[in-house]
């Protein structure tokens, strides 16, 4: 995630839950692993402009110390973040961010996007540690089914969710609103046959979740 917010200059939000927020384990990092993304940078020598539109809709960076004066603006701006109320100067700061928010889907098409259990059986969409609850669930309901779980929710990987178009797929999620299923149907127009939904705090207990997965088998 820090990798695209730097190379795509994006905010990016890690979502996390209760679940894991009180779960503790120990792990082995190696950063020497992570390939580390490179910004695109400004060239010395010209003008700079931080917010300068491009085709792909990334600006150059620049950091003091500079010649340069570098102004950035959280008002609507022009290129070199002057704030401004100028109409068509508006619309095409807004068609930069756009570009650059289809520049981050490219990135992520060449991207492992989703993980995916099984290979037969209905499709299951879960995501978050939900998702180990629902593996667990199958072992011990003795279940064939296909788990995926989308590793980014924006942008949404329905490019890797074509296959399950005509799935008519459970989905499972802790939400009482059934927020995960609600974007499923936004982004791909796949429509659940059957929510399954948790919100007492607690995670999935997989003996009683394979029940719940059989019967909407």
């Amino acid at each position: 995630m820090l990798n695209l917010c730097w190379k795509y200059q994006v905010p990016g939000i890690l979502l996390t839950e209760k679940h894991l927020s009180e779960s503790a384990m120990s792990v082995e990092l190696k950063p020497e692993d992570i390939e580390i993304m490179e910004p695109k940078m400004a060239n010395d020598g010209e003008e700079y402009l931080r917010y300068k539109i491009t085709d792909d809709g990334i600006s150059p960076l620049k950091f003091p110390p500079s010649e340069d004066m570098i102004k950035w603006n959280s008002y609507e701006h022009s290129e070199n973040g002057i704030t401004t109320e100028d109409a068509e100067t508006i619309s095409k700061m807004h068609d930069a961010r756009f570009r650059k928010g289809e520049t981050v889907e490219k990135a992520l098409r060449e991207m492992k996007t989703v993980n995916v259990y099984g290979d037969s059986g209905p499709v299951i969409f879960t995501y978050g540690s939900t998702t180990m609850s629902v593996v667990e669930a199958l072992k011990a309901g003795d279940i064939e089914a296909t788990v995926i779980q989308p590793i980014y929710l924006e942008p949404f990987p329905k490019w890797a969710m074509k296959d399950f178009a005509d799935s008519n797929p459970i989905v499972i999620e802790q939400s009482v609103s059934g927020m995960f299923a609600n974007l499923i149907t936004e982004k791909t127009g796949i429509s659940p046959g059957t929510i399954i939904k948790r919100y007492d705090g607690r995670p999935f207990d997989p003996e009683e979740l394979a029940e719940a997965i059989k019967e909407a088998i």
